[in-house]
């Protein structure tokens, strides 16, 4: 016998369609190595991350709709620079290391990411692209929101979107200074200061020998780079370069 379709099945057909599509996307992060949880998202888990800490329980509560827990295994890749930003993550467990790839070398870790820092800022503007790559470096656990659905809550929450992009804005802030730091760390101990000094940036990291026999060389290039300056160019560059060996007719 065929039964009539009422408002009442129709509504009980649309609920078990969900849980079904939520059944097969969890299989298919498990196959991909993510485990995903869609419930225990409370108002209070979220209030208690640094990044959302003071929102008032209403943001958070809509907050709560666009996000699930997720865990994935140690050498998963959760981004890679180039492909499509729609979410971002706030870290509870583990580590996550940020790295850049560089033309004929190994990629270069440029900053690491731990428990209570936000993973993730390319989803909120154009082009919305990654712009580095992300790996975890450990077991990690954290809370996935949905980039286009905040979104989406900003532009219809001004006061919401206000204080979320102020948020993350400061994480910029201090992401931007964080790597600012390490390249100057990595520049000044593989011996790319020069390079960096000059405009130039070698093929290949110079070690101790080839820094000692390229010395005359770097000199007439920053003579000719940048003329009327003292022979000693490496010390007149300023003070964040005065740990640098000085190769510039020293």
């Amino acid at each position: 016998m065929v039964g009539f379709l009422t408002p009442m099945n129709g509504r009980r057909a649309a609920g078990q369609n969900v849980l079904y599509a939520a059944h097969v996307i969890c299989i298919a992060r498990s196959l991909a190595g993510i485990d995903l949880t869609m419930s225990g998202i409370t108002t209070i888990l979220l209030g208690d991350q640094p990044f959302l800490r003071g929102l008032p329980a209403g943001d958070l509560a809509r907050l709560a709709d666009t996000t699930v827990t997720i865990s994935v295994p140690a050498g998963h890749r959760l981004f890679e620079a180039g492909s499509r930003a729609e979410k971002f993550w706030l870290l509870t467990t583990g580590h996550v290391a940020l790295d850049v790839g560089l033309p004929g070398r190994a990629r270069l870790d440029v900053e690491t990411l731990g428990p209570g820092e936000v993973l993730g800022l390319s989803w909120l503007s154009p082009p919305y692209q990654w712009q580095v790559n992300a790996r975890a470096t450990e077991p990690v656990t954290a809370l996935q929101l949905d980039g286009l659905a905040v979104i989406a809550l900003c532009d219809s929450k001004p006061a919401f979107g206000y204080q979320l992009t102020r948020r993350m804005l400061e994480v910029s802030e201090r992401r931007l200074q964080a790597t600012r730091r390490r390249l100057l760390e990595i520049c000044s101990a593989t011996g790319w200061a020069d390079a960096g000094l000059c405009g130039l940036m070698p093929a290949e990291p110079p070690g101790p020998a080839s820094m000692l026999a390229a010395a005359p060389a770097s000199a007439a290039r920053c003579r000719r780079l940048r003329p009327g300056r003292p022979a000693g160019c490496r010390r007149a560059a300023g003070p964040a370069r005065r740990d640098w060996p000085a190769r510039c007719g020293a």
